[in-house]
């Protein structure tokens, strides 16, 4: 069998191949819209967002906002307070609350509604002063 027959073609092969990948690098990156953005500012998210100003009760304060989670991935081990995150709370305005109960004291009987006002109770500022809070 001739060999140098065969070398030729497969060193043309593996030739092309090689210049096929090289070609295809040169080309590849990042595309026109790239290039074109590389001049302009970035946009500010915070700045352009229309936020309504935000006006707390006297009492309001930030708080975490903790559930309890198992302390492995696969549910199982102790429970421990995981952070999700934060809300903003206030402790002095009043709160009114609605409790329903039946009238009779074996739980049976007409719903009687009754509004309890408390002062302490813990709430979302949001619902006392009419506007957003981000938290």
């Amino acid at each position: 069998m001739n060999t140098k027959s065969f070398l030729k073609p497969a060193s043309l092969s593996v030739g092309l191949l090689f210049a096929t990948l090289f070609a295809s690098n040169a080309i590849a990156g990042p595309g026109p819209q790239y290039w074109a953005a590389q001049g302009k500012p970035k946009a500010d998210p915070v700045a352009k967002a229309d936020v309504a100003p935000v006006t707390l009760c006297a009492g309001a304060e930030v708080v975490t906002d903790t559930i309890m989670k198992p302390a492995m991935a696969n549910g199982k081990g102790p429970l421990v307070a995981t952070k999700i995150g934060t809300k903003t709370v206030c402790h002095m305005c009043p709160v009114t609350t609605v409790v329903t109960r039946n009238s009779l004291p074996n739980g049976k009987g007409t719903p009687v509604t009754t509004e309890v006002t408390k002062v302490g109770a813990e709430h979302n500022c949001a619902k006392c002063t009419g506007t957003p809070v981000k938290a």
